[in-house]
């Protein structure tokens, strides 16, 4: 599945469209007759109509509702292209048959292309709040430019912004996790401490403030060590590890940002990334095997 930016095809290549819908704090899925497989709620454009008004009409079919706010997302496709829609709806009359909401991702049949979609929505999501913050860009080297770009414009191609994860490990091996709030992506889902460096942070720097915003925690530079590295297709991202005490009565959640707070070891955590309840994250093996080196 490849994705592109909503200025990268004119819209009269767009044939189909996607509608990764929010009713109240749920999301619309359908099962597909043919596959059996979950899918968002999606369709091909009638002649004549814009992308808008296909999609509009589309959840009219689907949800029953004309109550719809739409935010166009991205466009994703190989051959035939589909514009990607975030819509909020209200309460329809008349849900199509197959048609569930759920608190997140079906846990399975989804097919693969809707599982792509719904992973980049969650991502533009998240860079809709606190949209303003402005982040230094770095180069496909990782030196940075000098440029400076705002959090809630599209990253300039082949260039990179510098995000970091924060796990803090307790004495007992447990980690602390922390609960997204409903006006994120991913919503509700569970995660370590995380964020975007600012213009102006390091690595290390960055760390430690976003683990001292979200959860109130003072965190001790000479407790941290940085575990891994990854580069995605427009960051950087470094994974650190802070091996210090902490208590859950001492943290202060960051309004808008965090809503919950626990303590999982390391099994249990693998467990919610099979179940759903944790935030997509692909090297948690290999995390938890450099802990402990």
């Amino acid at each position: 599945m490849q994705f592109y930016h909503l200025d990268e095809i004119a819209e009269e290549q767009i044939t189909l469209v996607v509608a990764a819908t929010r009713v109240g704090e749920k999301w619309a899925f359908l099962q597909q007759d043919a596959s059996n497989e979950w899918c968002m709620p999606f369709g091909r454009r009638l002649p004549g109509e814009s992308p808008q008004q296909a999609v509009k009409r589309l959840l009219w079919e689907v949800l029953g509702t004309q109550k719809v706010k739409l935010s166009p997302v991205c466009i994703c496709g190989e051959t035939e292209y589909s514009l990607v829609y975030f819509a909020e709806a209200g309460p329809g009359k008349n849900y199509m048959g197959g048609l569930s909401l759920f608190d997140r991702l079906p846990e399975e049949p989804v097919g693969e292309a809707h599982r792509a979609i719904f992973h980049q929505v969650q991502a533009w999501r998240n860079l809709q709040t606190s949209s303003d913050e402005m982040w230094d860009i770095y180069d496909e080297t990782r030196r940075p430019t000098g440029m400076l770009h705002r959090r809630g414009d599209p990253m300039p191609h082949g260039m990179r912004h510098l995000a970091i994860h924060v796990w803090i490990r307790q004495p007992d091996g447990r980690y602390l996790l922390t609960q997204r709030a409903p006006n994120k992506g991913y919503p509700g889902m569970w995660e370590c401490t995380g964020g975007s460096a600012l213009a102006g942070d390091d690595s290390l720097h960055a760390a430690l403030r976003e683990a001292k915003e979200e959860t109130g925690l003072t965190l001790k530079p000479e407790n941290g060590r940085m575990l891994l590295q990854r580069t995605g297709e427009d960051y950087y991202l470094d994974v650190w590890l802070f091996d210090q005490q902490v208590r859950l009565e001492d943290m202060v959640l960051q309004e808008g940002e965090t809503v919950g707070k626990m303590f999982a070891s390391p099994q249990t955590i693998l467990h919610m990334r099979e179940t759903g309840e944790l935030v997509p994250f692909t090297y948690l093996e290999e995390l938890f095997s450099l802990a402990n080196t």
